[in-house]
């Protein structure tokens, strides 16, 4: 496990700056290289839903701009026009597998 904690008497760093250290390690890197370009977009939203623009713990604004693994360029939780849409997907009462 990573101690990703602030060291004593050291400035707090931004989620996006202690993940940057993290995927240093290539063992770490191996999935946060592959998981961090879909979530950091995300990062702006509090685990309850509201926006922010500044990273509480660092004091810093938040930086949610990511390259995707395929070179585009996203910038917060806008879905890429490139990504198609999921198909809505129907639900019946007793449906019991996603054939319905």
């Amino acid at each position: 496990m990573t101690d990703l904690s602030t060291p004593p008497g050291a400035a707090p760093k931004t989620i996006r700056a202690m993940l940057e250290e993290h995927r240093k390690n290539p063992t770490c890197n191996m999935c946060h290289g592959v998981i961090e370009p879909n979530g950091l977009p995300l990062e702006r939203f509090t685990v309850t839903g509201q926006w922010r623009d500044i990273d509480w713990q660092a004091n810093a604004p938040i930086d949610s701009k990511v390259t995707m693994p395929d070179g585009s360029e996203v910038d917060g939780p806008a879905r890429p026009a490139s990504l198609p849409a999921a198909p809505p997907r129907r639900v019946r009462p007793g449906a019991d597998d996603e054939s319905s």
